[in-house]
């Protein structure tokens, strides 16, 4: 090839590591150092990292930071924690400014401004993948890495979210735990005990608000419902409720902002909800902003609802779930 047409498919693939050259490549793509030097004098690349040159002009963009602190730490080092999240879209989960990396043994020595090094002795080749070109951890090791960093309610909200989306599979989570656990890494132990109380598959709450609202309802008197019960409509249709006491026939529902937002969504909701009825399943609902500003009140209307659905049973004291741990408890007694 000749050296003009050399250097035209070096800077075209480029575009598929975001306006990235690695001077290795570029010298197998048929280009020398003289040449390298030439397009860096006459404006054409620019040195952004050891070995790494960018295309002059090229968007200045998250991914791009991101590859350069990848491609920055060698053939042995991939994008972890929050940044792998944000790669995978786990939710919640933003492109902070600080890019996480991990690094096998031999590159314990790696330093970046901007960058967040993390080291390991063991990647297996599952571990591995690629997201828009970028080499970072696959989504169920980025979990396993975040157990060890991220507090651990956050930690069962993301893996709620990844089992919903099918980013993690339970038993392949386990599998891949079970391998990483022998050598007692960060994270696993956490990891292993969030597992092992973890509701069955299909039993999940599938987003965070559900997950903060069945905290404080399993640990108070007010639990032992069930999260995702799936209900037959009156309508013969399958339908999943958040929250439900299948015994009592009655149940929650909890409306986030992003997927009840729109008239058509709502409208949705209502007539999913009147099915659900029609069967003989009484439902409320609360909104985000009502469960996180009015506990107290949230909690009393599910009291009455339990109440009215079985009226053999009342509560004693006060459900307020704002009041110290030890003011919490309610007990059952029998009416006659």
């Amino acid at each position: 090839m000749s050296e003009p047409g050399a250097v035209a498919a070096v800077l075209a693939g480029a575009k598929h590591h975001h306006g990235l050259i690695r001077r290795g490549e570029a010298y197998a793509g048929g280009l020398s150092s003289k040449v390298l030097r030439s397009l860096t004098r006459n404006g054409v690349v620019e040195p952004v990292a050891p070995q790494i040159m960018r295309i002059c002009g090229a968007p200045d963009t998250w991914d791009q930071r991101v590859l350069i602190a990848v491609w920055a730490g060698g053939s042995q080092c991939w994008a972890t924690g929050e940044t792998a999240a944000a790669l995978h879209s786990f939710d919640g989960v933003s492109c902070a400014d600080v890019v996480h990396v991990v690094v096998a043994e031999q590159g314990r020595g790696y330093r970046r401004t901007g960058v967040r090094v993390h080291a390991t002795s063991v990647v297996l080749p599952e571990d591995r993948s690629f997201v828009r070109g970028i080499p970072c951890l696959d989504p169920i090791r980025t979990w396993l890495m975040l157990a060890a960093s991220v507090p651990q309610d956050r930690l069962e909200e993301l893996l709620d979210a990844a089992e919903r989306d099918g980013k993690i599979r339970r038993d392949d989570l386990q599998r891949r735990l079970s391998r990483l656990q022998v050598s007692g890494r960060n994270g696993t132990g956490i990891a292993a005990s969030l597992l092992h109380d973890r509701e069955p598959i299909g039993s999940a709450p599938t987003n965070p608000f559900e997950r903060r609202f069945v905290r404080p309802m399993e640990a108070s008197e007010l639990g032992g419902g069930v999260s995702q019960y799936q209900v037959r409509r009156g309508d013969g249709r399958m339908a999943f409720i958040d929250y439900a006491w299948p015994e009592l026939q009655c149940g929650v529902e909890l409306d986030g902002h992003v997927a009840h937002a729109t008239r058509a969504q709502r409208s949705s909701d209502n007539e999913r909800q009147r099915a659900i009825q029609d069967a003989g399943f009484e439902l409320i609902r609360f909104t985000w902003e009502e469960f996180r500003h009015s506990p107290e009140a949230v909690a009393a209307s599910v009291r009455t609802m339990l109440v009215r659905r079985n009226r053999g049973f009342a509560r004693v004291g006060a459900p307020v779930w704002a009041l110290p741990e030890d003011q919490k408890r309610w007990e059952w007694v029998e009416l006659g």
